[in-house]
């Protein structure tokens, strides 16, 4: 995920986490918004289960704080940074 401010190659409202795995498992995906970049009262978003996650664009003026779980085979899991959308 990209720091707060830098869109490279896109705009904020498509951007795709890089990662690299080696399994041969099956990928899943869950995004998440959450209260702070320590992902306090983090809550699933429903229907965002893919690689990639559409930004709102009817958000209020505030810090929006999201990240992506990427599960392996149903049980490893890890977790993005938290990215930072500032809507001003």
């Amino acid at each position: 995920l990209f720091p707060s401010g830098a869109y490279p190659g896109g705009t904020p409202s498509s951007q795709k986490p890089a990662a690299n795995a080696s399994s041969e498992g099956a990928l899943s995906y869950q995004w998440y918004a959450c209260a702070n970049e320590g992902k306090s009262s983090s809550v699933k978003i429903a229907g965002a289960n893919e690689s990639a996650f559409t930004i709102p664009t009817d958000l209020t003026a505030g810090k929006y704080y999201y990240f992506l779980r990427v599960t392996v085979d149903g049980m490893a899991s890890i977790d993005t940074d938290v990215a930072v959308v500032t809507v001003e």
